[in-house]
């Protein structure tokens, strides 16, 4: 019943955003490599795969992401989907992996999977480049921005993979109070999932900081590998403020400078927090 609400506008434009070139963004310090690898044991089906983005030219081990892609969005098409977004954070310092599982069906237990990437590169060749001093993220899309908050709302994940910050960007509406702080961002111009289904998401969470962002304007592929991706530097921000404690990051998207996020330069159609970090004056 739900990807009835929304594949048809979804399946319609897609083909126009998964493989259009990408747009000119804010990267980082750091070159980025990529590298397929087969992951197995992921539940949802298909593509039993993954992409690991990760600083290539870093001396310095760094903080792990696991992404969950959107409805028809996996497999062979995660990389031109989502380069933008994901080798973006990756420049930052950052080693992100992404799901392939699931290329052409809903799947509730994508959760599962973002899950499971996370056990696999524990022992896989990356873990020497992971910095596992320091907490670990969650990031998604659509169908994976709901896997996000499943994943973030897993007391037990939470605690044995050292989970600590998520960012759920245009998520399909589940129920449930994330346990980590968390970032919902949606866009004002979003027909697939509108901000309605998204803000929702933000009320029901308690507890721990949390952000609903709607960028004036936005569609649903936002995150997409086609301009303008205003989620990329916002996300990146996120991350640093609640994985690598950075007053920058946490100025960026809880202060009130002209790059910040509810004030700064990207225009919003609302943008609200709570549960700031005490070192931040807002």
């Amino acid at each position: 019943m739900l990807r009835s609400q929304f594949s048809l506008s979804l399946l319609s434009a897609f083909g126009l955003f998964s493989l259009a070139c990408g747009a000119n963004t804010h990267r980082g310090p750091f070159e980025v490599s990529k590298e397929d690898v087969d992951v197995e044991g992921y539940v949802c089906g298909g593509d039993q795969g993954a992409v690991v983005y990760y600083p290539s030219n870093s001396d310095n081990p760094s903080p792990l992401i696991s992404f969950a892609h959107g409805y028809k969005a996996g497999g062979d098409k995660v990389d031109p989907s989502y380069k933008t977004l994901l080798e973006g954070v990756a420049s930052w310092g950052y080693v992100i992996i992404a799901l392939k599982s699931a290329p052409s069906d809903f799947c509730w237990q994508e959760t599962d999977d973002q899950i499971r990437s996370m056990e696999w590169i524990k022992t896989s060749k990356f873990a020497d480049i992971i910095d596992y001093g320091k907490k670990t993220g969650l990031l998604g899309h659509s169908m994976g921005g709901a896997a996000t908050h499943l994943s973030a709302n897993n007391a037990d994940a939470v605690t044995a993979y050292n989970i600590g910050a998520a960012v759920a960007l245009h998520p399909v509406y589940v129920a449930g109070s994330s346990k980590i702080p968390i970032l919902y961002g949606t866009g004002s111009n979003d027909t697939v999932l509108p901000p309605s289904s998204v803000k929702p998401q933000y009320d029901a969470t308690q507890g721990v900081a949390k952000v609903y962002a709607n960028i004036e304007g936005a569609t649903h592929f936002e995150p997409n590998t086609v301009p303008p991706n205003r989620w990329t530097d916002y996300t990146k921000a996120f991350f640093d403020c609640h994985l690598s404690d950075s007053e920058e990051g946490c100025n960026v998207i809880f202060g009130s400078g002209e790059n910040s996020l509810c004030s700064g330069e990207v225009a919003m159609t609302e943008c609200i927090f709570d549960g700031a970090p005490s070192s931040q004056d807002n």
